[in-house]
This record gives C-alpha cells, structure tokens and sequence, in this order.
C-alpha cells in the first residue's frame, strides 16, 4: 500500500480520540523488537502516522491489517411497509485488493469462496452451553455447497426427539405439521460474518429496532411483528409462531458481526441471555470457526 492509502484508512475510522489512540498505540507494540533505533521514533509517530506506517515495513503490514477490520453501521429504521435497513460500510475490501460481484456467482462458486475467503483475523465462537440449556442441540447443515446456511450455527430446540416424532408421522401430514410448528419455533441460530465490503441488508417484518450494547460491542435489536390486541387466541398464536426476532453484534475489534435470530415461541428474554454470552476470540486459521462474508448475506 502507498502512503496515501494508508493516510486515508487511518482517517476513515469513525472513533473517539481515545480508541484511535489505543489503536495506533496497538500498532506501535506489534513488533517493537524489528523497529529501528530511534531516542524519538515514538514522538515522531505520533507526530507523523503516516511516515511511520510506511518507514517500518513490519509495523506497517499490521497497521494495515489492524484498519482494514474497521467500518461503520446505521440502520434505518421500519415504516409502514415494516422493512428496516441494515447499513454496513466499509471504505476499503480486502487488503488484497480483489472485487468480487457475490450476488452474480452461482452457489458453489460462492461457497468454495467463503471458504477460501481471507480475513484479516481468524475466530472462534463460544456460546454459554448453560445458558442455552440441555433442550437444544446443535445441528450442522449437511450441504456443504449451500451458501444460505454456510457457517450457520442452528440450535433445534428438543431436536432428537422431534426427527423421531416426525418418522412417525411420516403418513400423517397433520400431524407432522403440529410436530413442526412445537418445536421448530422455538429454535434459534447463530451466523458469523466477515466485513468484507459495504452492504445493505434488509430486516422485514421488522416492528421495531432497539439499540444496546452486549458483551462489550454495540448491537441493534430488531423485533419482529407480534401479537396485536384485539386479536382472538388463535390469531395471536398464529402470529407468534410467524414472528422472528434477530439481533446484530458489531465485533469491530476482529471485522466480524455476529447475527442471532430466534423464532416466534423462543421467549425473548432468552434469546437475550444467549446473546449475552456469543463470544469470538481470535484464533488460528486451521482453529477457525466457519464463517460467511457480509456481501453473501442475502
């Protein structure tokens, strides 16, 4: 990257005095033991972030990692139509430099490059085992080349028992459909996705959006459409089984969000204790969880 570049990342990030500090500061510690002797290299860092990006090669390639996994979100919130938007910009893609139109590639293509996709840092996800319960299990999607499920983590409520249940219902489609509606709307997922360029993602059937801060990271809250009064026991049933609520996790430290949406019978408030718990932590690449790419979300 030239100067310039550099300048610009440096500048593009929307932060307090305070957190540009700490970040810079992180960059001045990446590698202390191959900067060059200087009584005042730090003085004329601080002076001058650029020269310094670009005069000590090893401090400049973190630097380069380190702004690359910033960006910036908004949402817009839901009208009439009950749509709210999901704004996530980032000025600058991979550090490699490469333009890939997602939405034009068929899905294996897509899957095989979320796969290969290059984050600027790599992660794991745990999630408090107490805290979600003994009643879910954690179901992989045995499609490898779908990209809509890739690196979906889906938690099915009671999923054992309920394939059993479904075997047996297996010549009774009434049935099988009560099976699906008492456990299936229960369920929730977990989604990691890399910042790897800007991208607006629609939230519909959205009533309201909440912002708040969980485990440290901002996050919005959307809530899906409920219950109404006025409606019968069945009409409100119906509608809490259709309802999704989903919250959004803005990890800026790694370039990653986090998406966990529940369905209609997952109470609330515990979805919001699982929530509390979704952590990443930075890994190896071979360590590395499965995640997708923000401009794959559909």
């Amino acid at each position: 990257m030239n100067i310039r570049t550099y300048r610009e990342m440096y500048d593009h990030i929307e932060a307090s005095g305070e957190q540009k500090k700490k970040i810079f500061n992180e960059i001045l510690d990446a590698d202390e033991s191959k900067m060059w002797e200087n009584k005042n290299l730090h003085i004329l860092m601080a002076a001058i972030v650029v020269i310094a990006l670009v005069v000590i090669l090893p401090v400049g390639g973190y630097a380069a990692q380190k702004l690359n996994t910033h960006f910036t979100y908004s949402v817009q919130k839901p009208g009439k139509d009950h749509k709210a938007v999901l704004h996530i910009k980032k000025k600058y893609g991979e550090i490699l430099g490469y333009e890939y139109t997602m939405e034009k590639t068929n899905k294996k293509t897509l899957a095989k490059y979320i796969r290969n996709a290059h984050p600027n840092y790599f992660v794991k996800l745990s999630v408090d085992k107490k805290v979600v319960g003994d009643d879910y299990i954690l179901y992989k999607h045995p499609d490898p080349n779908s990209c809509e499920v890739y690196a979906m983590n889906i938690f099915q409520y009671k999923g054992n028992k309920r394939w059993r249940l479904l075997e047996k219902a297996e010549d009774d489609p009434k049935k099988g459909e009560k099976i699906r509606k008492k456990y299936y709307d229960r369920d929730f997922c977990i989604s990691v996705y890399y910042v790897n360029r800007s991208k607006d993602i629609e939230m519909t059937e959205t009533e309201n959006v909440k912002k708040m801060t969980i485990g440290g990271n901002e996050a919005y809250y959307f809530k899906g459409i409920g219950a109404k009064k006025g409606q019968t026991k069945k009409q409100k049933r119906r509608a809490k089984e259709k309802q999704v609520n989903t919250i959004w996790i803005f990890d800026k430290k790694y370039g990653y969000c986090i998406e966990i949406t529940g369905e209609g019978l997952l109470p609330e408030k515990k979805l919001m204790k699982i929530a509390q718990t979704v952590r990443l932590e930075k890994t190896t690449r071979k360590n590395s969880m499965e995640f997708s790419v923000i401009s794959a979300h559909y």
